[in-house]
C-alpha cells in the first residue's frame, strides 16, 4: 500500500465540564485527508516505553501547520477509529507529517 493515497479523517474530540461536573463531549470536528500508509502490521510494537498490542500503521499526511493533532485526536480509516501514538515532522519536509496510530 505504500506509495498510494489513500482518504482518511482527522477526528477532533473536544470535552469541556457540565456545571454538575460531568464531562460533555461535542460533536466532533473531522478533517477529511489524504494519507500514505507506510506500513503495515500486527502483534507487539513498543513507542515510547509503551508495548502496544493490536494492529499499528504509520500514515504521512501533510497538513498545514494550523492544525495540530495531538493524542487526544482520532483517525478514522476504513471505518476503523485508530489512536493517535505519535507525530513528527518528516525531515525537513514542511507540512508533511508521520503519524503512529494503532487500533485495537
Amino acid at each position: 500500500m505504500a506509495g498510494i493515497s489513500v482518504p482518511i479523517k482527522l477526528v477532533k474530540y473536544e470535552t469541556s465540564q457540565g456545571s454538575s461536573g460531568q464531562n460533555l463531549t461535542s460533536a466532533p470536528t473531522k478533517f477529511e485527508l489524504f494519507a500514505e500508509v507506510l506500513d503495515a502490521g500486527h502483534g507487539f510494537r513498543s513507542y515510547d516505553a509503551q508495548t502496544q498490542l493490536g494492529l499499528v500503521r504509520r500514515f504521512k499526511i501533510r497538513f498545514r501547520d494550523t492544525l495540530t493533532p495531538t493524542g487526544d485526536w482520532k483517525i478514522e480509516f476504513r471505518g476503523k477509529k485508530w489512536t493517535i501514538v505519535s507525530i513528527e515532522p518528516e525531515g525537513e519536509r514542511l507540512f508533511w507529517w508521520i503519524i503512529t496510530a494503532n487500533h485495537k
